[in-house]
């Protein structure tokens, strides 16, 4: 992909399929940490995606029956799509001619490249359950300091303990479920892809479950009149802004249960409950559920291995 532009409308078409932003951004990481998309790539689909999800904000508004639901939280959605919008109209040509933040990126990863294979990430916490799957030779998906090494066609991508030849079992150190499997790598990988799939939509079932239950359950409730509370607080004009901080904060911590663009429905959303007449303090919350949707692509950089973050 080549063209700078083509990249982030492919950033757009993904976003209002997968319908978060997050989402492709630690799709992305993911991937540039598998050399499958380059780091000026995923950067032009990550400012894309900014422009994606204002077309799901826009999705979102149209469930909305209620004329007091709609005055309250378009003004709200407004402002997500415009600053979404300067972001896309300001920084992609400016990133175009100039690339400040893929230089900024690179420059800090220069940084850390005697210390990202020090790091300790997230797999030493996740690389236990995925060796009890599968295991795989790294020299087949990861750069060598010989690119023109040659792999035997014959050979396993995925470690067995069978013979090449004669299919028989061996002794070897592996322990995943597949090392005495006589199926190709292609079968085992659309098997675990299979099993992973259905998990995935499983788990998105059992959070839309515990979602609703949150929303209108009594925990629910007395979110809301704590968030009231707060929200309704009276305090001396100059020192207002400590109220918006603290609404910003709010907006923070419930970003992993509800996201940015949730604030259009309030059959699915605590905020709907907010007092009418403190709408304002919707923004700073806002705000503060944007910035942490930056934690996703955190925890997503931190998931990979750590020999990669720098590659």
């Amino acid at each position: 992909m080549r063209n700078d532009l083509a990249a982030s409308v492919v950033g757009i078409l993904i976003t209002i399929i997968l319908q978060s932003n997050n989402a492709v951004v630690c799709i992305l990481i993911s991937m540039v940490a598998g050399h499958l998309v380059t780091l000026h790539q995923a950067n032009f689909i990550t400012l894309g995606s900014q422009i994606g999800i204002t077309f799901v904000n826009a999705y979102y508004s149209l469930e909305l029956r209620k004329r007091d639901y709609f005055e309250i939280y378009y003004a709200v959605g407004i402002m997500n799509d415009v600053t979404n919008f300067l972001c896309y109209i300001v920084i992609l040509p400016v990133e175009i001619y100039a690339s400040p933040i893929e230089s900024t990126a690179k420059f800090i990863l220069e940084r850390w490249r005697n210390t990202c294979p020090k790091l300790t990430t997230l797999t030493a916490i996740t690389q236990p359950f995925i060796d009890i799957w599968i295991q795989i030779d790294d020299t087949f998906i990861l750069p060598t300091a010989d690119s023109y090494i040659y792999h035997e066609p014959t050979k396993f991508v995925i470690h067995r303990c069978i013979h090449l030849e004669t299919a028989e079992p061996i002794f070897c150190p592996y322990s995943h479920i597949f090392r005495y499997s006589k199926m190709s790598d292609k079968s085992i990988v659309v098997i675990i892809g299979s099993i992973t799939l259905f998990a995935l939509i499983l788990s998105q079932i059992i959070m839309g479950i515990l979602l609703h239950s949150l929303c209108d359950g009594i925990f629910s409730e007395k979110l809301m009149i704590f968030i009231n509370k707060i929200a309704c607080f009276k305090i001396i004009w100059f020192l207002d802004w400590i109220i918006d901080f603290f609404m910003m904060f709010i907006g923070f911590i419930l970003y992993p249960i509800i996201e940015p663009h949730t604030l259009f429905s309030p059959k699915h959303n605590p905020y709907a409950k907010l007092n009418p007449t403190r709408a304002h303090r919707l923004y700073p919350m806002l705000l503060g559920a944007n910035l942490g949707q930056s934690l996703g692509g955190v925890a997503a950089a931190f998931a990979v291995p750590a020999g990669v973050l720098y590659k």
